[in-house]
């Protein structure tokens, strides 16, 4: 998939051989000049870049990106005994699986540490929650897939939502790389006004 911006059409786009090719060309720009090393522009908030002219996705679909992303989710092997140990521990006296819920989230929110290593296929695929457990961090995908199987273990299921925590998502451009977060929702039952979206990388506000 190629997203151009709007209004600037290629002044070439034909296919020859099975190979298609495509040609832009800008007046309106500056010469590119060589930007010299600071240590503010490593810290330059992605906010402040500028926005992309042309962007391609390996990806031609959203139900794509979606079976890729439960794919890489579904490899996680984790080994279940502490994980199930834990759940139970957690969520001794608690009746309704809300309140089940919201003992697990408060855990996984406030004891296991936000800590972000995103090297390689580690950006998208998360930690086996046993060793989240063990070590007490993780990033937001270790954490969703911890809070999941804690909660799936006293009959709750959460699913993973990607999302992106600054830009705007370009819906015609399926890829993954356009989300830099994960939270986890709860689907209650069918309808929308009754699921209950967790961010488990925040201590500061509960589910929903």
């Amino acid at each position: 998939a190629i997203w151009t911006r709007p209004g600037l059409a290629p002044v070439q786009d034909a296919v020859e051989s099975g190979r298609r090719t495509m040609r832009w060309h800008r007046t309106d720009v500056r010469p590119a000049t060589e930007p010299a090393f600071s240590l503010e522009g490593l810290l330059t908030a992605p906010e402040d870049q500028p926005d992309p002219d042309v962007l391609v996705s390996s990806f031609a679909s959203w139900s794509m990106v979606g079976e890729w992303y439960a794919r890489l989710l579904g490899e996680v092997r984790y080994e279940r005994a502490p994980v199930a140990t834990r759940a139970r521990a957690l969520t001794v006296g608690a009746a309704t699986d809300e309140q089940k819920l919201q003992a697990l989230y408060r855990f996984v929110a406030t004891e296991v540490r936000y800590v972000s290593l995103a090297f390689g296929l580690g950006r998208f695929q998360p930690r086996p929650p046993h060793l989240v457990l063990e070590t007490g961090y993780g990033d937001c995908k270790d954490k969703h897939l911890l809070l999941a199987a804690l909660a799936r273990e006293v009959g709750i299921t959460l699913a993973p939502v990607l999302i992106s925590s600054s830009d705007t998502l370009v819906a015609d451009l399926p890829s993954p790389t356009q989300f830099d977060h994960l939270i986890s929702v709860w689907r209650r039952t069918s309808a929308a006004a009754d699921w209950m979206w967790l961010d488990s990388t925040s201590g500061l506000t509960g589910p929903g």
